[in-house]
């Protein structure tokens, strides 16, 4: 279109809101697409929730606090991070506000099903109707690898 103000929609049947995830580069070939990234945000995240679930809430707490301070703007708000309901201390910090942040954080990464697997969470139905909720062990979640795959290679 050469419009820069015109975006245009891939899925146009959609008539619903959504939000999408549009944050993956289309490049022209793909070792413009391929590039390691490590999301220091996501290890924090992950070492907040183990040392949360370990009883170590300083140490969860303050691993919050620096994904979330790095987000903060005191200009916009006012008043520094510190001193916002988004701080946490031991006495504040709650597993929820972890996965809420990692959610935030790692939107669209495809990573959720994993996370929840790794911690033994259930696995919610999201938006599909009739899905009911999965328990930890997941029964049934898993794949079964075909027997092709398996007589393939001996070892």
């Amino acid at each position: 279109c050469g419009d820069p103000e015109y975006y245009e929609m891939q899925y146009t049947q959609v008539k619903e809101p959504h939000i999408w995830g549009d944050k993956y580069f289309r490049g022209t070939d793909g070792r413009f697409t391929n590039v390691p990234v490590i999301r220091l945000a996501e290890m924090y995240l992950t070492r907040a929730i183990l040392r949360y679930r370990q009883g170590n809430l300083t140490g969860a707490a303050n691993d919050l606090n620096v994904v979330r301070k790095r987000a903060w703007d005191a200009a916009a708000t006012g008043i520094p991070f510190e001193d916002s309901e988004a701080f946490m201390t031991a006495a504040t910090i709650t597993e929820e506000a972890i996965h809420l942040e990692r959610i935030k954080e790692l939107a669209f990464e495809g990573d959720w099903l994993i996370y929840c697997e790794n911690l033994a969470l259930p696995v919610l139905p999201g938006e599909r109707p009739g899905t009911e909720v999965v328990q930890p062990p997941y029964n049934g979640l898993y794949w079964v690898v075909p027997q092709e795959e398996l007589d393939f290679r001996s070892n």
